[in-house]
């Protein structure tokens, strides 16, 4: 259970919780939160019941409960995670801005902070506010090197937490999307960007990061597309193609802001850009780090300024990674009818690649196909692709898994469920004698076990089998 505590003006007030819809799913995941009364701190507090085994990200707008009055769609939150990507137990939230506390603001409190804006343009002056309260314009106090910086003197709950947009100099706000939320612990001097809503707590440098993308040789040159998601910014990159098949992308960034990127490859069709599950992040360092903000929000250092990208994967790599990894699949057994029996051929390709890593794969004499692959990232295989039949299975080959005692794998099948289980058992008895099968479920049983009620949704990516009920979300 997570406690949201939440500065609001709205009553009766309903915090709105959402899951990006997944691949195959009819629909997103929805569930309205009811709040709970006042915290200690005088807050509006609010309890949901979000499940960390679920890898889509957790959205949170804030309604009337009749969507009368709400927050703008473009102010929904991310619903931060930690280690083993599960939920922080109490977030802290303000009416109008986009950024989600994981630690209690009222511990620490500033007489003054000072903004620098980062710009040679915009920022004439800042626009101030709490919810409840009303804001006020201040104008710069002076300007460094940088661009101008502006000293807010601060009272009341302003010395824990505080609201503020730039204005330019026609008096025009930025837009809602870019409401910044500075807290005490952030210091009593700060540094932020025109259009980005992340605020910096040391003075911005820019540095040069170097990526490189193995597109499987592909036609044409891809293109590097960078954003910030509480941003308006975006880059396109054009890329080289070098002698070892790598495409080089080099851009400047700032430091200590995250940078998204995808690769698009212009053609026909409406495949030009990577699968969604190939967006990666990067955060540069003062020393010259290449970092990534992993699922957990761990910051994990990669490399020193250069970075290697497999297409169609979000890992990233500190040095050119090599298909080293061996690996051999045999089909146990099948069904009869669904054409695996005859299985020729083989494609081999990582996780979402839009290209074939190995295509065609031929099967040895014994019936197996032998390929090599990338340790660390997904390897999907398809096999009898010269028949191209639909009704076909395709199975994820996860090279890591969590170290934990047990594992449940989700199958697809039409087979009955007795000639399922008995290949299953098969195969692990030929693999590792010592491995126990312990229980085999189809989805009904499944939902019946939990009584999961009329959402439920089977969660099968990288080999790992999730459940959701009607008040989880």
């Amino acid at each position: 259970m997570v406690a949201f505590h939440v500065l609001t003006t709205l009553s009766p007030a309903k915090l709105h919780l959402w899951r990006d819809k997944a691949e195959g799913d009819p629909g997103a995941l929805a569930y309205d939160a009811e709040p709970r009364g006042s915290d200690a701190d005088g807050l509006l507090s609010f309890s949901a019941p979000l499940n960390h085994q679920l890898h889509e990200p957790a959205h949170a707008l804030l309604h009337d409960g009749k969507w009368g009055r709400r927050e703008a769609p473009e102010l929904s939150r991310i619903v931060p995670r930690v280690a083993e990507y599960r939920f922080p137990d109490d977030l802290w939230l303000v009416e109008g801005a986009k950024r989600v506390l994981q630690r209690r603001p009222f511990d620490a409190a500033r007489d003054q902070v000072r903004v620098h804006v980062v710009t040679s343009e915009t920022g004439d002056a800042l626009f101030v506010w709490l919810p409840g309260q009303s804001g006020r314009i201040v104008h710069a106090a002076g300007r460094d090197d940088l661009g101008p910086y502006f000293d807010v003197a601060l009272q009341g709950a302003e010395r824990h937490w505080l609201a503020f947009k730039l204005v330019d100099q026609a008096g025009v706000h930025e837009p809602d999307e870019l409401n910044r939320l500075w807290v005490a612990e952030d210091g009593d001097e700060i540094w932020v960007h025109p259009q980005i809503a992340s605020i910096c707590c040391c003075p911005p440098l820019r540095r040069r990061v170097t990526v490189r993308l193995f597109d499987y040789g592909a036609p044409g040159l891809a293109s590097l597309r960078l954003w910030q998601e509480a941003a308006r910014y975006q880059l396109d990159v054009d890329g080289v193609r070098e002698p070892d098949g790598w495409l080089r992308y080099e851009v400047e960034l700032f430091t200590d802001l995250v940078y998204w990127f995808r690769f698009r490859t212009p053609g026909p069709g409406d495949d030009d850009w990577e699968h969604a599950e190939a967006k990666r992040n990067v955060v540069l360092t003062a020393d010259g780090a290449a970092c990534t903000v992993c699922g957990d929000g761990d910051l994990r250092r990669i490399g020193e300024g250069s970075l290697w990208t497999l297409e169609g994967d979000h890992r990233l790599f500190g040095e050119p990674p090599a298909p080293s990894l061996e690996l051999s699949l045999r089909i146990a057994d099948s069904a009869p009818g669904c054409g695996l029996e005859r299985a020729t051929l083989a494609d081999v390709w990582i996780n979402r690649a839009r290209r074939p890593l190995h295509a065609p794969l031929e099967p040895r004499p014994d019936g197996s196909f032998v390929f090599s692959t990338y340790p660390g990232v997904v390897t999907s295989v398809r096999q009898n692709v010269r028949a191209r039949e639909s009704s076909l299975g395709e199975m994820i080959v996860p090279n890591t898994q969590f170290t934990r005692q047990t594992m449940s794998w989700a199958i697809r099948s039409t087979a009955p469920t007795a000639t399922i289980t008995a290949a299953v058992r098969r195969m692990l008895r030929e693999r590792d004698p010592n491995l126990v099968f312990a229980e085999v479920r189809t989805l009904d049983e499944h939902a019946r076990r939990f009584d999961l009620g009329a959402v439920l949704r089977l969660h099968e990516r990288r080999g790992q089998a999730g459940r959701i009920g009607t008040c989880e979300v």
